[in-house]
């Protein structure tokens, strides 16, 4: 029976100690501590009760399910996060950290060639690893471990790569910021734009101010007014819509929310393979036929796009044919589509 276990990581770590010098010196302080009380559990008093056995235990072992694809064994986050030991003659506690270890499907050392590169035949290619949660000193960082553990010219464990929760977190850059103001402007302008309206539209509604410009750019952005019409079922909001299109959006956003929930849901399942089976059931067809969900956004797109086209037509017959009608059109229909894009630019660019 071949595993990978705490056991292999600690019995690395004894058999190199000399590859303890390339780490930080409050990592390397930790790990040298977790290595002597292995040999002498006095060392440390109370170290392994309090410490290590916690550690230990919060490690994802390799369990049942694995012909049934399961391959990630994620251990116990909050049990290693807990470990909190107060070290003596010394000011900083030591702390145990969640790291997520990649290792070698078939557990080959990363000298041998192939290690660490298999890859599956899914969606343009899927890497595939075994998954061990293990929990390690806090002082430690990814990029140190994967140094110790994978050096270049590789070594003779398995292991490939080390990651921790916040590894994939972006910073926050200026970008985030200016994107947050701008948010932040747009609220406002709708919250107070919302008080002005529950509170003075009524009052000023016969006076020349409800009648200017600013006013009706401001009452556009009120939340209270565009909230209550959004709600509101009564006849009187439908002259001149499509009542079915609300329908029809409402269920496509809810099956695009059912789709993604069970796409993600597959990277972390026990047993994928088990969870492939409900395409054969005739009721899971609204979430294996999930790819199509967006269709009917574009349907509702080309309905609306249609109707208003002919409305401004029925207006307007001339100008809406004329050349000029037509550039204004593709102008407008290309603005309208790709103002996403040119925000994520200007997001990319600052």
């Amino acid at each position: 029976e071949r595993e990978f276990t705490a056991r292999h990581l600690l019995s690395f770590l004894s058999d190199q100690p000399s590859r303890l010098s390339i780490l930080s010196q409050e990592c390397k302080e930790d790990l040298q501590i977790i290595m002597n009380v292995t040999v002498n559990a006095t060392a440390y008093p109370g170290f392994l009760k309090s410490a290590l056995l916690p550690m230990l235990d919060s490690i994802g072992k390799m369990g049942p399910g694995i012909l049934r694809g399961h391959i990630y064994f994620a251990g116990h986050f909050s049990e290693c996060k807990a470990v909190d030991y107060v070290v003596k003659d010394r000011d900083r506690h030591f702390r145990g950290d969640y790291f997520r270890v990649d290792i070698d499907p078939f557990l080959r050392p990363t000298t041998s060639n192939g290690s660490c590169n298999v890859v599956l035949p899914f969606q343009g290619g899927i890497e595939m690893f075994w998954e061990l949660g293990f929990c390690l000193p806090d002082s430690c960082t990814s990029a140190e471990l994967q140094k110790l553990f994978r050096p270049e010219g590789g070594a003779s464990n398995p292991v490939c790569k080390f990651t921790k929760p916040g590894d994939i977190t972006p910073d926050l850059d200026a970008g985030f910021y200016i994107t947050l103001f701008i948010m932040g402007i747009i609220a406002g302008i709708c919250v107070i734009s919302g008080f002005v309206d529950f509170y003075f539209s009524e009052r000023l509604k016969d006076s020349p101010i409800s009648k200017s410009l600013g006013w009706q750019l401001l009452m556009s952005c009120s939340l209270y007014s565009n909230i209550s019409s959004i709600f509101d079922v009564s006849e009187s909001t439908k002259s001149g819509q499509i009542s079915p299109i609300h329908c029809i959006r409402f269920f496509s956003m809810v099956w695009v929310l059912l789709s993604h929930l069970f796409s993600n849901y597959l990277a972390v399942v026990a047993n994928p393979v088990d969870i492939m089976s409900i395409a054969r059931d005739l009721t899971s067809e609204v979430i294996t036929n999930g790819f199509f969900c967006v269709d009917s956004f574009f349907f509702m797109s080309g309905v609306l796009l249609t109707f208003l086209w002919f409305k401004i037509y029925q207006r307007q017959p001339r100008e809406t044919m004329s050349i000029y009608g037509w550039i204004m059109f593709y102008v407008h229909r290309v603005l309208r589509s790709t103002w996403w894009v040119e925000l994520l630019y200007l997001h990319n660019y600052v």
